[in-house]
């Protein structure tokens, strides 16, 4: 595995960050539909959370990260 450069690093500092503040049940959902590459079905199954549940954590978390970013930057 490449090191990583440190814009590239900073950049994955700042992402887990920003995960860090959401609530525990949008954090994973993201994680793992989003970074992790799971369906929807597959991180249902994991969880044990409705799809439709996952779904909802994942839009809302991804709403919250939107904010909590133009937030840092103003």
């Amino acid at each position: 595995m490449a090191a990583e450069e440190p814009g590239e690093m900073l950049a994955t500092l700042d992402l887990l960050s920003l995960l860090e503040a959401l609530p525990k049940a949008q954090r994973l959902a993201i994680e793992m539909t989003k970074l992790e590459g799971l369906s929807v079905a597959q991180a249902s199954t994991r969880t044990g959370v409705s799809e439709s549940a996952i779904k909802v954590q994942v839009h809302r978390g991804l709403k919250r990260l939107a904010a909590l970013v133009r937030k840092e930057s103003t």
